[in-house]
């Protein structure tokens, strides 16, 4: 099979910032008295509107995996993975930001059970809920894990699952709880769904009995519909998948090109406005790897496969979101002697803007995330790796792009010399942001930094 450069799934990583209103300022988010980290501020970036960050985790901790979500009154919900060592069990941590601003240790929560090996924490918001989606155990019995919030955590509830990994939830507007992972069924690895409330889920399995499925994105529409996408080998070859669970009778479709010489990996999806879209990267038989994308229409089947204009000549690692018009943003890799970031804006329904490159250009950027807004504005986060440094020193960065479409230009958030890994997205409508991140040796000590743009008072 020809190579294909391929990533984990690494949305929920190590980067999150959430945004709108991108031509304001920020402001800085404080810790109480109480608070779990309570240093001396670190200066700002030079030349953002990023205010300092605060540590949430604790002191000589292992603290990785962040994940960020926000709710309507614009506070922001974090959780994350924190154990003593790297070698040592991990548990889910939680924090809800408070109404002026602030982050008090008694809202730190541990969601997990105890020395149950949390991985993977995946949160979500819908007004002023939020949910944590996990898996715990060990990986010979690990299963899917929810709590919810709502004024209060739950008691985390058990998903049926067994030998589940990869998490991905979403919050529907009613408070239905949605979720997406992956599960070993015998030899193989299944795509699976749940739906329900903290009380009850109904979980079924969307992928065919003879696919190995690697890993699933999961997307709710406005109306709150799921659709999930996966890839998988069947016959030694890749292909990109999607299921609508929520429509009676729904069966899996491929998206890719069924044929023989074609290999199709890491499907990402967004859902907006009435548009559903899913973007892969692919190679078909000696060409070089490209992008494409497919949506969902009116009927409930899926457009041809068509390749993104411009993302070829070894284009990778494609992300995607989706404006209040239903219209796309797909950033993808450009290989070079510095893998670049570039973006690609849909115009219309059958049309896009020429791509624009968002990252730093003297860097390799892979793994970046992009979030959109409703209004179009966008932001794009990642690890920006010197080549020139070994071992490398990726740090945090992000570029921010108006309603009208215009850059800020890349900006720095970690500290001179620091160490980054991955990236997680996402943009408010209402004006708030948030950044949040895990910065360390990933190996000994590392903890969680968070800003956001609800002013403390």
């Amino acid at each position: 099979m020809p190579f294909m450069r391929c990533q984990p799934r690494t949305r929920r990583v190590c980067l999150a910032i959430i945004g709108g209103g991108v031509a304001g300022g920020l402001a800085f988010a404080g810790l109480t008295s109480n608070s779990p980290a309570n240093a001396a501020p670190r200066p700002p970036v030079q030349g953002a509107d990023f205010a300092p960050a605060v540590t949430l985790s604790g002191d000589n901790r292992f603290a990785v995996n962040p994940d960020i979500a926000i709710t309507k009154s614009g506070r922001s919900v974090v959780a994350w993975l924190e154990s003593d060592t790297e070698s040592t069990p991990a548990g889910v941590r939680a924090a809800v930001q408070d109404g002026s601003g602030r982050w008090d240790r008694a809202q730190i929560k541990t969601l997990s059970g105890p020395h149950k090996n949390a991985v993977q924490p995946s949160v979500a918001t819908s007004g002023e809920r939020a949910v944590v989606a996990w898996a715990e155990g060990k990986p010979s019995h690990r299963t899917i894990m929810i709590s919810r919030y709502d004024g209060q955590w739950s008691s985390p509830v058990r998903v049926p699952s067994d030998r589940a990994a990869n998490p991905e939830v979403a919050l529907a507007p009613d408070g239905t709880i949605n979720v997406a992972w992956t599960q070993q069924d015998g030899e193989r690895t299944a795509a699976m769904f749940a739906v329900g409330s903290i009380s009850k889920f109904d979980s079924k399995k969307l992928s065919r009995t003879n696919e190995d499925v690697v890993s699933a994105d999961l997307a709710l529409s406005d109306s709150g519909k799921p659709t999930v996408t996966w890839y998988s080998t069947k016959d030694n070859r890749y292909s990109v998948r999607a299921s609508s669970p929520s429509n009676a009778g729904s069966k899996a479709v491929t998206l890719s090109t069924d044929s023989s010489d074609v290999n199709a990996v890491q499907p990402r999806i967004a859902s907006r406005a009435g548009t559903t879209m899913v973007t892969w990267q692919q190679i078909n038989g000696s060409e070089p790897q490209h992008v494409e994308f497919s949506s969902l229409k009116t009927d409930g089947s899926w457009s041809a496969p068509t390749r993104l204009p411009e993302a070829g000549d070894g284009a990778a690692n494609p992300v995607i979101g989706v404006d209040g018009h239903g219209l796309a943003s797909i950033v993808w890799i450009k290989s070079g002697a510095c893998d670049q970031g570039m973006l690609s804006r849909q115009t219309g329904p059958s049309s896009w803007a020429p791509a624009v490159e968002v990252t730093d250009s003297k860097r390799d950027n892979d793994n970046e995330q992009i979030a959109v807004s409703s209004s179009g504005a966008a932001i794009v986060g990642w690890p920006g790796v010197d080549p020139s440094e070994h071992p490398g020193l990726p740090p945090a960065q992000v570029n921010v792009r108006d309603a009208t479409g215009a850059w800020g230009g890349v900006q720095t958030l970690s500290p001179q010399g620091s160490k980054t890994s991955g990236a997680s997205v996402a943009i408010s409508d209402a004006g708030q942001l948030a950044a949040i991140w895990s910065l360390g040796d990933d190996a000994t000590r590392s903890r969680i930094d968070v800003a956001t743009t609800l002013t403390p008072r």
